[in-house]
C-alpha cells in the first residue's frame, strides 16, 4: 500500500478550502427606517450635507415621498413630501434632484414636469422626439445636467425575430434629457452590444444601466454582456471587459418557447445578469452588481448575488458575494462611512421598517 505524504494532504486540503471560499463584506453598523411595505426606492443621489447621505423612498400605498438623512448608523432627520401636494405623483416615473426639484415623467402624455415640494411647477415641457415606454426596471438616473433613461421603441415586437433585428438596428438604447440650457434637450444615443446583435439573440432585457465616469463621459452596462462601455457626447470611446467570476455564459431565449409562459417566468428567474452599475464617489470606485444563475429554484440556501469592485481605471479589484436570504441588491447606497445594503426581513414583524446594513468591502 502506498501512503500519501503529509505535505501532499495539506496542499490538497488548502486547495479544497480555497475552492469553496469567497470574499464577504464586513458589517460595521446597521439602520432601521420606519416605513411600511410596500415601498420603492426612488433614488439616493440627491444633494446632501458633506458626510451625510440621503435616501428617498416612496410608499406604494400613500404615494408620499419620504426623505431620510443618514450618517453612519444614525438617522439624522426625516421629512415627507405629501402626494396630495403633487396630485399627479402616482402616475409618473420620477427623480428627486432635491426636495424642491422633483422631476416627473409621463410617457403617455410625453411630458416632463419639474415641481417643488408643494407641487408648484418650476418647468414643464412636452417631449417631441419620442419617449421610452414605462417599465419598473427602467429607472431614472441623474447626474451633472442630465437625466438618463433606457430607451425603447414600441413599433417593434421583440419576440419576433425579424422585428427584433430591426429594433437592435434602429433603436438607440440611451435616452438623455439635458437641462443645461433654458430648454430641455433630448438626445438618443448608443448601440446594443455585439452579443445581442450579431446573432439577433434575445435575452429578454433591453435597458442599460448608466453611471458617471468622468466629467464629460458616462459608463454604460448591459445586463447580458460582460463589457462596460465608455461614451462621451453620445459616441463610444472604448469598451472594457469586466466579467463576473460567477457568470460563465448567457443563454438566449429559445424561439420555440415563445408561447410557454411558465418557461418564460422560469427563464427570468434562472438566468444570470448584471443588474446595476454604481459610482462610489467616496472611494472613487465602481460597483457592478451581479445576479447569479439559479440552478434550483427551491434551493434558497445557495441563491447568491455579488458585487464587482473596480478602480477608477475600471480594473477589477475584487468581487464580494451576498446571500439573497440576508441582503437584497434592491438598495445599495454609497456613503462616506461605507456602503448601505438593504436587509431581507426575517419575519412578518420586520416588514414595518426597512433594514440597512452598513458594510465595508
Amino acid at each position: 500500500m502506498k501512503f500519501i505524504p503529509n505535505i501532499t494532504i495539506y496542499i490538497l486540503t488548502l486547495l479544497l478550502v480555497s475552492c469553496n471560499t469567497f470574499n464577504e463584506p464586513v458589517k460595521i453598523g446597521e439602520l432601521n427606517i420606519d416605513i411600511k411595505k410596500p415601498h420603492a426606492l426612488v433614488n439616493h443621489s440627491i444633494s446632501s450635507k458633506e458626510g451625510t447621505s440621503t435616501i428617498v423612498l416612496q410608499s406604494l400605498i400613500s404615494k408620499n415621498l419620504h426623505f431620510f438623512e443618514l450618517k453612519a448608523d444614525t438617522i439624522l432627520k426625516s421629512y415627507t413630501v405629501k402626494a396630495k401636494n403633487i396630485h399627479f405623483l402616482p402616475f409618473f416615473q420620477l427623480f428627486v434632484k432635491s426636495i424642491d426639484s422633483i422631476v416627473l415623467f409621463n410617457p403617455r402624455s410625453e411630458r416632463l414636469t419639474i415641481v417643488d415640494s408643494t407641487g408648484s411647477i418650476i418647468m414643464e415641457q412636452k417631449l417631441n422626439s419620442g419617449v421610452p415606454t414605462s417599465n419598473p426596471e427602467n429607472r431614472f438616473i441623474g447626474f451633472g445636467n442630465s437625466l438618463y433613461l433606457g430607451n425603447s421603441n414600441e413599433f417593434y415586437n421583440t419576440t419576433i425575430s425579424d422585428e427584433r433585428k430591426s429594433y437592435y438596428n434602429t433603436t438607440k438604447p440611451i435616452y438623455e434629457i439635458n437641462f443645461q440650457h433654458s430648454e430641455i434637450n433630448i438626445t438618443q444615443w448608443g448601440d446594443f452590444p455585439k452579443g445581442y446583435t450579431e446573432n439577433n439573440h434575445d435575452y429578454c432585457n433591453y435597458f442599460a444601466n448608466i453611471c458617471p465616469y468622468t466629467s464629460a463621459s458616462v459608463l454604460v452596462s448591459f445586463q447580458s454582456d460582460d463589457s462596460l462601455y465608455i461614451y462621451k457626447n453620445g459616441h463610444k470611446i472604448k469598451s472594457v471587459l469586466c466579467n463576473s467570476t460567477y457568470i460563465h455564459e448567457f443563454t438566449p431565449y429559445p424561439e420555440q418557447k415563445r408561447s410557454d409562459m411558465a418557461y418564460y417566468k422560469d427563464y427570468l428567474m434562472v438566468q444570470p445578469k448584471y443588474i446595476n452599475l454604481i459610482h462610489d464617489k467616496y472611494r472613487n470606485q465602481y460597483l457592478r452588481v451581479v445576479k447569479h444563475r439559479i440552478n434550483d429554484r427551491s434551493d434558497y440556501e445557495h441563491m447568491r448575488w455579488s458585487m464587482i469592485i473596480m478602480d477608477n481605471n475600471l480594473t477589477k479589484k475584487d468581487e464580494f458575494i451576498f446571500d439573497y436570504r440576508i441582503h437584497s441588491p434592491e438598495i445599495i447606497i454609497c456613503s462616506n462611512d461605507g456602503i448601505y445594503i438593504s436587509k431581507v426581513p426575517s419575519s412578518l414583524e420586520e416588514t414595518d421598517h426597512l433594514g440597512l446594513d452598513l458594510l465595508t468591502l
